[in-house]
């Protein structure tokens, strides 16, 4: 197992300098031009293998129309459309609270200071009715909130080892490193509707938080490991028994600041509010609480870099936030000069991995690496497969959402061309039963990690 460096590069295991790279157009060579498709899509639909419910009981009906009433013209054509697919009373949240219970909770209830519930309202159903406007591209800072933070550095705690002068300068070059975070915002979207909107609400209550009842399972494959993970990652939670706890998901201190920045001062193709609380969170969540919104930046002792999220912390974040305990497999074999030197199997397996997933309902989150001109490995980039279709040449076609490509459409790229670029995927056991050799031994993780830390702290 080696470790891998999502929105970033991958130094902190082979020491290499991180070269910028324009993430946009680094895989422009194997995307599919348009005009190869049968057609042009905006929509694609997520198989989600459940009953819908679309007819409301007398009182949601009530709830609707008051929630509606307080949306704009937009909005009220997109919570009809929720409606009329099964989103708008999906109720698999982790409370069993529907879509249209956590609307009326956002418009009935106060929000954090500073923000406006009817923005967040609206902001929440735009991405539930598209989940592709989904971006970690961070917002610019107005001169006037500037200066506030740079006459009060301590409020907005700078890093202890950073000079303010810098600190203030990285404050106003932020590029996001954040496509962990915004890729598992999306796969909660659009896979679990009901609970995305459940954890928004909480964020941008009063409270900034918002709780989840996990099992230990969820976390990890054991007990043991479970609760190793949650220590190391310094997670707030309480046992309610032996099997069950509850964990206080929460974004970094300096989030609604951003947020509430991003609610009057959005541009096209920026994040919206419920985008930074979300994004901030998962990476505060991944990084051992140790993230700052205003810089992008983290600690923590799982990463020698000081941005994204490596494959321990992205398996740890997606965990507790989405229940799902996924593996993360490492495809791509590189040496400590960052090459690729081989693969783990080969790409008919990656595919056969992937599209199994996909057949089962999950999105899967997966790593592909950028290379420079002569084949090193430069940086990392993380991205979501939702579909396989086939162009007109019977060619197959991988459908992705990109969370830094500005804009609200999927991304297609072809599977061959996409295969040998792919380092890692995050998986279902069940995808892996017959390929029990990539998957670690009980503790072998937790033996792998400590060595990891051992070595970093050296």
């Amino acid at each position: 197992m080696i470790n891998s460096i999502c929105g970033t590069n991958f130094n902190n295991v082979y020491g290499t300098k991180q070269i910028a790279v324009n993430k946009k157009t680094a895989t422009n060579s194997v995307r599919v031009p348009s005009e190869n498709l049968l057609e042009k899509k905006s929509n694609v639909s997520f198989g989600s293998y459940r009953i819908i419910r679309t007819e409301m009981t007398p009182n949601e009906k009530k709830i609707y129309s008051k929630v509606a009433s307080a949306l704009p013209q937009k909005q009220r054509f997109q919570i009809e459309n929720l409606l009329r697919r099964g989103i708008l009373l999906d109720s698999r949240s982790n409370d069993n609270t529907t879509v249209l219970d956590n609307l009326n909770k956002i418009l009935e209830e106060k929000r954090a200071r500073g923000l406006d519930k009817k923005i967040v309202l609206s902001e929440l159903v735009n991405t539930l009715n598209n989940p592709f406007v989904i971006t970690q591209k961070f917002g610019d800072i107005p001169d006037k909130e500037l200066i506030d933070i740079i006459k009060q550095p301590g409020k907005y705690k700078p890093q202890a080892d950073s000079k303010v002068e810098q600190y203030n300068s990285s404050i106003k070059n932020v590029h996001s490193c954040a496509c962990v975070a915004a890729s598992i915002e999306f796969d909660l979207a659009t896979k679990q509707p009901a609970e995305f909107a459940r954890i928004a609400n909480g964020l941008t209550s009063e409270n900034i938080c918002a709780e989840k009842k996990l099992k230990m399972t969820d976390i990890a494959p054991s007990w043991t490991e479970a609760s190793w993970f949650l220590n190391e990652f310094k997670s707030d939670y309480v046992r309610n028994n032996w099997d069950n706890i509850t964990v206080k998901m929460a974004p970094d201190r300096n989030a609604i600041v951003r947020a509430r920045i991003q609610m009057t001062n959005k541009d096209p193709n920026e994040r919206s509010l419920i985008d930074v609380l979300m994004q901030s969170t998962f990476m505060n969540i991944g990084s051992q609480q140790t993230y700052n919104s205003l810089t992008d930046n983290r600690t923590g002792k799982f990463n020698t870099d000081n941005t994204g999220l490596t494959d321990i912390e992205k398996s740890f974040a997606e965990a507790v936030s989405t229940g799902k305990n996924k593996y993360s497999i490492t495809y791509q074999q590189m040496n400590d000069d960052g090459f690729i030197t081989g693969y783990e199997c080969g790409p008919e397996k990656v595919k056969k991995h992937i599209t199994d997933a996909l057949k089962m309902g999950e999105n899967v989150i997966i790593g592909y690496t950028q290379q420079d001109e002569n084949g090193k490995v430069i940086n990392g980039h993380e991205i979501t497969i939702v579909a396989v279709e086939k162009d007109e040449n019977g060619k197959e076609i991988f459908v992705c959402n990109d969370t830094d490509d500005e804009s609200d459409l999927p991304v297609r790229y072809y599977v061959n061309d996409l295969l040998p670029a792919i380092h890692h995927a995050g998986l279902p056991k069940e995808v892996l039963k017959n390929d029990k050799e990539l998957l670690p031994s009980e503790y072998e993780a937790i033996d792998y990690y400590k060595s990891l830390l051992k070595n970093n702290a050296a």
